[in-house]
């Protein structure tokens, strides 16, 4: 399998286009909110207030953003509350992550990490990890902000907590080891 890698929209016109898959967030200028729409087999689906925003030098102004990843055959769209993982291939959206993140965080400080690891995909972001194989979403774990993933493999996640030392997840189940 190929190594994942994060891939960027267009920023002026805001559309991706992956396999099946077609990713478009259209806003305007005095609206705060902006949603996601994706097409499979010409069919729109509707993702309200899906991206997180930023703010854009360039515009001097914020922006709606979208993380994205590809990995495989799948492509994992990242919004402000949830990721959409998408079989690219197939056409299809084969799961929903519910990230562990508040109306009131500071999307600057949002951040998305991931890591191969033999036939599996470890996402950590600011709130959580996550895993994806060949099948879909294995797990979802919420963590500490100030938490770090510092190693990563095909059988454990070891996470340092700081001045507590650190913690160790199986990486095929999530599970504290």
């Amino acid at each position: 399998m190929k190594p994942a890698e994060q891939i960027t929209f267009d920023r002026s016109s805001f559309q991706f286009v992956e396999g099946k898959i077609s990713l478009k967030a259209p806003h305007s200028k005095d609206r705060r909110q902006t949603d996601l729409v994706y097409s499979i087999d010409e069919l729109e689906h509707v993702e309200p207030d899906f991206p997180s925003w930023i703010y854009s030098p360039s515009s001097q102004s914020l922006v709606p953003t979208v993380e994205a990843i590809r990995w495989g055959n799948f492509l994992l769209a990242f919004g402000r509350r949830s990721c959409l993982v998408f079989d690219r291939e197939a056409g299809l959206l084969v799961g929903t992550v519910a990230l562990h993140r508040r109306d009131t965080d500071d999307a600057g400080f949002y951040s998305v990490n991931f890591q191969d690891a033999d036939d599996l995909l470890v996402v950590v972001y600011e709130g959580g990890i996550f895993a994806v194989d060949s099948t879909g979403i294995l797990w979802h774990r919420q963590k500490i902000w100030d938490d770090l993933a510092t190693s990563i493999d095909a059988h454990t996640i070891v996470v340092n907590t700081g001045d507590e030392g650190c913690y160790t997840l199986d990486s095929r189940t999530g599970w504290m080891r």
